[in-house]
């Protein structure tokens, strides 16, 4: 598998895989992933395809997935008594 190439987000990093003739799209925030395969689709079969198949309504949808899997782990944390961290960045001056 290798990076073909990334989709631009202020949100999420979006990345675009190909593996023999199959491509793959990985949005990713802080706390989870999801994948959508693209197997053999004349209609999406490269990166720029991709990032017009890749809509404003797609890029909304894909957050509101990474969003319920987040509230799945704080959920999971919250039944084992644990709170679940937030991911914090250093700052910078």
């Amino acid at each position: 598998m290798r990076i073909v190439g990334n989709i631009e987000h202020d949100r999420m990093k979006i990345t675009v895989f190909q593996m023999d003739a199959k491509l793959s799209v990985k949005f990713e925030n802080a706390f989870a992933e999801v994948t959508f395969k693209l197997k053999d689709n004349p209609m999406v079969n490269d990166l720029e395809s991709v990032k017009d198949w890749v809509d404003q309504r797609f890029f909304e949808e894909a957050e509101k997935q990474l969003a319920v899997l987040h509230q799945i782990a704080v959920e999971a944390f919250k039944r084992k008594g644990k709170q679940a961290e937030e991911e914090t960045f250093d700052e910078i001056i």
